[in-house]
């Protein structure tokens, strides 16, 4: 009887060791797949820069011509967006949005976008 218990247990240490395993890598696995939705994408828009009363920069926006409100990421790259306050600007980056649905848009580099004169 004693013996019988004694490979219950085995086999239920041995189940719980194996489904951890497999979870723990379809957790990786989802991570990765995460990872590789934040791929590179290039969004054009208006960069508005945000400032306190001091005058010091506390946020940079990006409006694109449908009215998507990106935030912009104060990383190096973001920072150097605040000289186009303005300015039209097509931005290469990254997107990640917050849990109360404001879209993050982290700089990786941009150009400024000078339209053709109409014709």
């Amino acid at each position: 009887m004693k013996l019988v218990k004694l490979l219950v247990m085995a086999v239920v240490a041995v189940s719980v060791f194996a489904a951890s395993s497999v979870f723990g890598a379809e957790a990786k696995a989802e991570k990765k797949a995460s990872k590789d939705a934040a791929a590179e994408t290039t969004i054009a828009g208006t960069v508005t820069v945000v400032k306190d009363a001091k005058g010091a920069v506390t946020g940079e926006e990006l409006l694109t011509a449908d009215s998507v409100k990106y935030n912009v990421a104060l990383n190096a790259e973001g920072k150097t967006l605040e000289q186009e306050n303005g300015k039209k600007v097509e931005v290469v980056g990254t997107v990640s949005e917050a849990k109360n649905g404001k879209k993050w848009l982290h700089v990786k580099s941009y150009k400024e976008v000078t339209e053709a004169p109409a014709k």
